[in-house]
């Protein structure tokens, strides 16, 4: 008799997990027979939509995809291809090559450090603007790259640098 019991449960929990709650309402027992009501609505109607502060990727300016852009791109319908699978690999490779161009751009927001050039108002020579005065223009990072070149060993240097 106990086996039988076992075999009615084990057909009931088939599929469940003892651990995972169940959309039960309310279970009562009425003249020795359980009646218990279940939830219609299922676990995944029922859960929150995400509320992330960050949603999606961040949008990419129009003007910097313009500059990794490749080109136009090849339209399926132009070639004509009847081909449905060539037609699929030549979508895929677009979309392939038009998230390179993004990354390319997003890539190029992360570059800290850009060319940059030294310029003297008109009454002066940019031979007269010494090191600490450059030092003391740019951020931490750039003053943090800059040395001292000390060569009094031999006398007196000059050096013009012209680019």
């Amino acid at each position: 008799m106990a086996s039988a019991v076992t075999e009615k449960k084990k057909k009931r929990m088939r599929g469940k997990k003892p651990w995972q709650k169940r959309n039960i309402l309310q279970s009562e027992v009425k003249d020795g027979v359980r009646i218990t009501e279940y939830n219609s609505i299922s676990l995944r109607e029922i859960k929150k939509p995400s509320t992330h502060i960050y949603p999606g990727r961040k949008v990419i300016d129009p003007k910097l995809l313009q500059k990794y852009s490749k080109g136009e791109g090849v339209e399926v319908k132009s070639i004509g291809y009847k081909n449905k699978y060539l037609a699929h690999k030549l979508k895929e490779k677009e979309k392939a090559f038009q998230e390179a161009e993004a990354a390319a751009a997003r890539a190029e927001i992360l570059l800290t450090e850009t060319s940059g050039q030294l310029l003297a108002e008109d009454d002066s020579y940019t031979s007269h603007i010494t090191q600490r005065d450059i030092r003391d223009a740019v951020d931490i990072t750039s003053a943090a790259k800059s040395f001292d070149l000390n060569l009094n060993q031999f006398g007196p240097y000059k050096m013009k640098l012209d680019i």
